[in-house]
């Protein structure tokens, strides 16, 4: 291991006064450990503070700790494990991919693709899952999810709404919102959880909804407003600004269980806009509507119906509603 890596492992352990860094790290001059330090606060990863050096509070300096303490609980070496070179081969095979494919995917030597290849596998992060030609995918490894978290990347999708709004609405898979959480110093808000920070300054704030797809996808984000207790009347701007494909909405609606709520949703927005959500796409959800009972949106306070027909579309979509119908029909007028 190079002296940047041992001292960053150390540091990682626990803060290290220099003295003491150079008094354990043995294999390394004190030269080397200074030289080693210089360069790490370079890269913002330590902070020195009165001769003590310390982890930096940043994204990428906690994330890379996280995977130096992992990989030396897993006797992996942590400083070969974050190489640049390992690092993409790692993206790359989040699909399983000849080592051919990796070599010109990566632009590394096939013979270095090799090397890589085998000391991952040792480590137990790629297994083989094809032969002639050889084909290796990443494992379910505790230090998989954490290097694929650290090597994004993460894209971030703004949600779209079509007038003034006190905050940025972003939707984003976990590993985004982990950076924001970093990175971001004005006020955080979580969607749907009911969790807020105030922030370190005046900085806009910040709204997430968490999605799981990468990136995320306008269906996705529209299924995940929806379930949010504040989400339906936000979702009308995205049914607004994003072109949605109505067949991958069904066919996610399914796989979530999400058909009672999404169809009702389109009901309702086809009610005071009809040329938003085709009579066609309604009768679709129609024909898979789960017999089980849904709230909607999931997680709202029960609430009584602003008005007695729309007892009609619990009936329909087997739901129990649960929001203020009078803002979604406002804001529909108003967007179509």
């Amino acid at each position: 291991m190079k002296a940047k890596q041992a001292v960053f492992a150390a540091v990682c352990i626990c803060p290290q006064r220099i003295r003491e860094l150079i008094a354990r790290l043995r294999d390394y001059s004190a030269t080397s450990v200074y030289h080693a330090i210089h360069e790490l606060k370079k890269e913002g990863l330590v902070v020195v503070q009165r001769r003590q050096v310390s982890v930096s509070p940043t994204y990428r300096a906690q994330k890379l700790r996280e995977i130096y303490l992992k990989a030396l609980s897993y006797g992996v070496d942590p400083g070969r494990l974050t190489e640049p070179p390992v690092l993409k081969v790692i993206k790359a095979a989040k699909t399983p991919r000849s080592l051919t494919h990796l070599a010109k995917e990566c632009g590394v030597h096939i013979s270095k693709i090799r090397r890589i290849v085998r000391f991952l596998r040792d480590a137990g992060l790629l297994s083989v899952v094809g032969k002639r030609p050889l084909v290796v995918g990443l494992t379910r490894h505790p230090l998989v999810e954490s290097l694929s978290d650290f090597v994004g990347p993460h894209p971030e999708v703004e949600l779209p709404y079509l007038g003034q709004f006190p905050s940025r609405r972003i939707a984003a898979p976990p590993g985004a919102i982990e950076r924001a959480l970093f990175e971001h110093q004005g006020d955080i808000v979580f969607g749907g959880i009911g969790l807020s920070f105030k922030g370190r300054d005046d900085k806009q704030r910040l709204e997430f909804a968490i999605v799981s797809e990468e990136p995320p996808t306008p269906e996705d984000i529209l299924l995940k407003q929806i379930q949010s207790p504040d989400g339906p009347e936000l979702a009308l701007h995205i049914l607004r600004a994003c072109k949605i494909d109505f067949n991958r909405l069904l066919k996610l609606a399914i796989e979530r269980d999400m058909v009672n709520e999404t169809g009702c949703f389109l009901d309702l927005v086809h009610l005071y806009a009809p040329r938003a959500v085709p009579r066609s796409v309604i009768k679709e959800f129609m024909q898979h509507v789960s017999p089980r009972k849904r709230p909607f949106p999931r997680g709202a306070k029960p609430r009584k119906l602003e008005f007695d027909w729309l007892h009609v579309f619990e009936k329909t979509w087997n739901v129990e509603l649960r929001m203020p119908i009078s803002g979604i029909a406002q804001e529909a007028r108003n967007l179509w």
